[in-house]
């Protein structure tokens, strides 16, 4: 066993497992009762170990750490996906899909993936609402700005364009803190809208015959006069996704009547960035084209 130890470094595995916070799935709990050990302890190192082992990687990936790729690896096997879903608290919960989007989530092959980043950290309380912004020319575009280290920044979905479809990314757990709304960050899962409104870039979506996208004037009194609109397909991905991740998680629609902002958000359960930050404008002037026939459920 000490060759064993030396190889993969229990000491130091043990102080990395220290510091994650996924919730496993209840078969691998099943299968390797180490897993329910403290997460810092020698009986859950091993555990990561021998589930690593058991899923076939290769003799120098045997290291006992619970990284992103061992997650992943453990949700597929123990939680294989057999429909739609998002990720909350490691756990995939069923969603019922709309056809106005695809959805992909980190742990697909082809999904985005912002854990590895570390643009994020621990929730003091499970998530009450849905904050929107806008973010990013596409959705490749915004996962760069908030993989990077040039802006500790993050969302938990994305939602816009891709070769002309319109797709949700779900790119972090729900569990996580994403940092994407100053103070309401811990009760809240962030949603960003990935296309520009500023008028700079209607050359760039002209160009691409995807985008349906023009000049308006901005219907109310936050931000620049004249902006972008947003391509219909895009609101109707977000409005259709917003109620299809609110069935989800058992919430109903209420939202703010106006523009304002507001220092108390614990009555709504979807707001704009600008109804709690005045020096913020998003995503007041596209909110309309989102939700035309929510008026009568804002508060």
């Amino acid at each position: 066993m000490s060759e064993v130890i030396e190889k993969f470094n229990l000491g130091r595995a043990c102080k990395y497992n220290a510091k994650q916070c996924y919730r496993l799935p209840s078969a691998a709990l099943a299968a390797h009762p180490g897993l329910s050990k403290p997460s810092n302890s020698e009986d859950f190192t091993w555990a990561v170990r021998a589930v690593q082992q058991a899923l076939g990687f290769k003799d120098y990936e045997l290291d006992g750490k619970l990284g992103n790729q061992t997650y992943m690896a453990m949700l597929q096997h123990f939680d294989p996906v057999n429909s739609d879903y998002i990720v909350f608290n490691g756990n995939r919960v069923s969603i019922a899909k709309s056809d106005a989007y695809d959805l992909i989530t980190f742990d697909e092959p082809n999904g985005l993936d912002l854990h590895k980043y570390g643009n994020f950290s621990r929730r003091a309380n499970d998530p009450t609402s849905l904050c929107l912004h806008w973010g990013g020319l596409n959705p490749q575009h915004c996962f760069n700005v908030f993989a990077s280290t040039a802006r500790q920044v993050s969302s938990h979905f994305l939602i816009g364009l891709v070769d002309g479809q319109p797709v949700v990314y779900q790119v972090l757990d729900l569990q996580h803190k994403a940092w994407h709304g100053g103070w309401v960050n811990d009760d809240s899962i962030g949603i960003d809208v990935c296309q520009s409104p500023m008028r700079q870039w209607l050359d760039h979506y002209e160009e691409r015959p995807e985008y349906t996208v023009g000049a308006m004037d901005n219907p109310t009194s936050r931000g620049p006069k004249k902006l972008l609109t947003l391509d219909p397909t895009i609101a109707a991905a977000t409005d259709a996704f917003v109620y299809d991740l609110l069935e989800a998680l058992g919430w109903d629609f209420i939202a703010p009547e106006d523009h304002g902002v507001y220092k108390d958000i614990s009555n709504f359960t979807v707001f704009g960035h600008h109804h709690v930050n005045e020096r913020k404008y998003d995503i007041a002037p596209w909110w309309d084209s989102i939700f035309p026939e929510d008026e009568d459920e804002s508060v």
